[in-house]
């Protein structure tokens, strides 16, 4: 398995495995929304 970022798609890299498919798989970051602190 190997990655490749490519510039046509900055918002990720693909995964692409040279044995069993020739099909690649688009990973994305995730962007997780940041918890508001507890108010005391």
């Amino acid at each position: 398995m190997y990655l490749v970022s490519l510039p046509d798609y900055p918002a990720g890299v693909w995964f692409f495995n040279e044995i069993d498919s020739r099909d690649g798989t688009f990973v994305e970051l995730r962007q997780v929304a940041s918890q508001a602190p507890d108010s005391k």
